[in-house]
């Protein structure tokens, strides 16, 4: 109404901070007002309050979403709308605020409104796709800075839904491939099973069919070590969890030179494969160790 903000762009935000705090609105509601345009450039503060990082991501997810879902994606240069920079900044306060909230979470809540609109002219899987894509090169060039490009690939492939548990695996698999030679072998092994795990057609184990002294110990270390694997990846512990994989090296190792994987019995083939195709599971959900460059 002032037209302030009008004339001075640059007041964006501070301008309605004073106006609430002046017409009487809770400290909450003032601070949240000026928040909610942060980030607004690289390098720029986050908003620091809970209220001003909800309103913050509601405002950009829901322009993005309205965006994309009328056919307005950024393409090479064009960028009118700034649409990466409120994708940035989306991921940029989940990450410093530890938000346990997933992109997909933030998406559906912005998609179920948009397309209840009835104005979308893309169904919400594309948008998703969309969405998707788009917010991937976001979490890809905020791990570039810290992280070796092959790293972002390995970690990026297992899924950045969540991004600071992405982040997490990111920091630890960097720490990890810093100790080449003793890493390389536990690589190696795991990039071993993936090959090997793409051919298996069940994923149900018989223990009964497990006759070969290093397929049993193979299979055992794995019990020993799956629930605790899972439960430091559910509790973001990145560096626990990749230490737990890599206790599967000897053996695996042990059971790839003792044991004919592709057996002529058709149901010990499909059990030893499925064996794999359980490790490969676990290990897949950290990273794609296919992807890391020595």
């Amino acid at each position: 109404v002032t037209q302030m903000v009008y004339e001075f762009p640059e007041l964006q935000g501070t301008m309605g901070e004073d106006y609430a705090r002046k017409a009487g609105e809770p400290e909450t509601v003032a601070k949240a007002i000026f928040e909610h345009y942060q980030p607004r450039f690289a390098g720029d503060a986050v908003p620091s309050t809970e209220a001003g990082s909800v309103v913050s991501i509601a405002d950009k997810i829901d322009t993005i979403v309205g965006c994309f879902s009328i056919g307005i994606i950024p393409t090479g240069s064009q960028d009118p709308y700034a649409l990466r920079r409120q994708a940035a900044g989306i991921v940029q306060i989940v990450l410093e605020h530890k938000l346990p909230i997933t992109l997909r979470e933030i998406f559906e809540a912005a998609i179920e409104i948009h397309e209840n609109s009835g104005n979308t002219k893309h169904s919400g899987d594309e948008l998703r796709i969309n969405l998707y894509e788009f917010f991937g090169l976001r979490v890809k060039r905020l791990l570039s800075d810290n992280v070796r490009y092959d790293v972002v690939d390995a970690v990026t492939a297992a899924g950045f839904d969540d991004v600071v548990d992405v982040v997490g695996r990111s920091r630890a698999l960097m720490a990890a491939v810093s100790d080449q030679a003793d890493f390389k072998i536990t690589v190696d092994s795991l990039t071993r099973v993936s090959n090997l795990a793409s051919k298996a057609t069940s994923e149900v184990i018989d223990p009964a069919l497990l006759k070969e002294d290093a397929e049993l110990q193979l299979f055992n270390t794995w019990q020993e070590l799956h629930a605790p694997y899972l439960e430091a990846m559910a509790a973001k512990n990145a560096e626990e969890a990749l230490r737990i994989l890599s206790g599967l090296k000897d053996a695996v190792t042990t059971f790839f030179d003792s044991v004919m994987v592709m057996a002529e019995d058709e149901q010990v083939r499909a059990n030893r494969l499925a064996l794999l195709a359980g490790i490969d599971a676990d290990s897949k959900s950290f990273a794609d160790f296919a992807k890391l460059v020595w």
